[in-house]
């Protein structure tokens, strides 16, 4: 059954949600179509760059992300506290760069003035408008799928619907439903064979984190002798910032709040790599015991999870976590159940 969007997403409110949309075309959306033999590898490129800028723009955490031949995935995370900081200059500032006049859209990096800037904060009934469509999913959405679509389309010397329709979004309750969603969008690539470790899986959020953690590394072990811990530290924050700092950390940094309180970055990246190597056809399909104390501490039930990442998409088709919370947010929109709340106490437990 068809859930309207509202029974899910909730306003006003700290979520992170596992979004989804899909290209409805026979053409690809990235990669190679070996149907009519071309290469569209370069769009992947487009979804980035967009990302990076929506990013800057809305008060959103983009948590996970992976861009495959016809289907995006992200993770993120809603921020209204974010949007209620912002200035009245700064909402509307942003929202101008988002939506420039006709005569500046093609203009890169282009900034509004401060008189369109005052136009825009004047009227204030608008102004609370777009501070609340500075957080919300389906806007941020629209401004991605949108971008792609027209420069798609150009490309292709065609016209009509680019994306299979509305995205798909599903809430996750708690750090085990974010972790769950989140290593099974890292793995996507390995599960669909176009990469075989989580370092080759190069449109993945998972490999801009090992990305990063090899230049923070090299350039700390170049520097170190001859500086202080606190030098040190400063440095692989200031590379942290500067390589990703479009991409929400794992942990909490001075600047930014991390999406895990519970595990680390290095602990993610070596639950990612047992994982992607588990799912090879020649593998044994278990939890390896180095992993069970990570997955203990977020009350994951271990012998469960494996078979529940690799049947993500059937089981869980709106809401993630632990039993309780799942009911206890269906009575609150006023339903029966989620589907996938058995799985639900299967994994999470109650």
């Amino acid at each position: 059954m068809t859930i309207a969007r509202k029974q899910i997403v909730e306003e006003n409110q700290i979520r992170s949600y596992h979004c989804t949309t899909r290209c409805v075309r026979r053409a690809f959306l990235c990669g190679q179509d070996s149907i009519s033999g071309k290469n569209y590898e370069h769009r992947r490129q487009w979804i980035l760059e967009r990302l990076t800028f929506l990013s800057k723009i809305f008060a959103l955490d983009i948590i996970g992300y992976a861009v495959q031949s016809n289907h995006l995935h992200l993770i993120m995370r809603t921020r209204p506290d974010l949007s209620c900081a912002m200035t009245d200059d700064e909402v509307a500032s942003r929202w101008l760069r988002l939506f420039p006049p006709a005569v500046f859209r093609e203009v890169p990096d282009w900034t509004p003035t401060q008189d369109m800037v005052r136009t825009v904060v004047l009227n204030v009934d608008r102004l609370v408008l777009l501070r609340k469509r500075l957080t919300d999913l389906s806007w941020f959405m629209r401004c991605l799928d949108e971008r792609i679509a027209r420069l798609a389309n150009r490309e292709d010397q065609c016209k009509g619907r680019f994306w299979e329709g509305r995205f798909k979004s599903r809430l996750l309750l708690d750090e085990a439903a974010l972790l769950t969603c989140l290593v099974y969008v890292d793995l996507n690539s390995i599960r669909a064979g176009e990469a075989q470790t989580p370092e080759q899986s190069r449109f993945t959020s998972a490999y801009n984190r090992i990305t990063t953690c090899r230049t923070t590394d090299t350039i700390t072990e170049d520097t170190s002798q001859g500086t202080t811990l606190e030098t040190e530290n400063s440095l692989k924050d200031s590379i942290m910032q500067t390589s990703s700092n479009w991409l929400c950390p794992l942990s909490d940094t001075k600047a930014r709040k991390g999406a895990f309180q519970s595990i680390s970055l290095k602990e993610y990246l070596y639950v990612l790599d047992i994982l992607g190597r588990e799912f090879h056809p020649d593998k044994r399909g278990a939890i390896p015991l180095e992993i069970k104390p990570i997955l203990h501490r977020l009350s994951i039930e271990s012998d469960s999870w494996l078979k529940t990442l690799e049947n993500y998409d059937s089981l869980f088709r709106r809401i993630l976590g632990r039993a309780g919370r799942v009911i206890e947010q269906a009575r609150v929109k006023g339903l029966r159940w989620f589907q996938g709340v058995k799985a639900c106490r299967e994994v999470f437990g109650t």
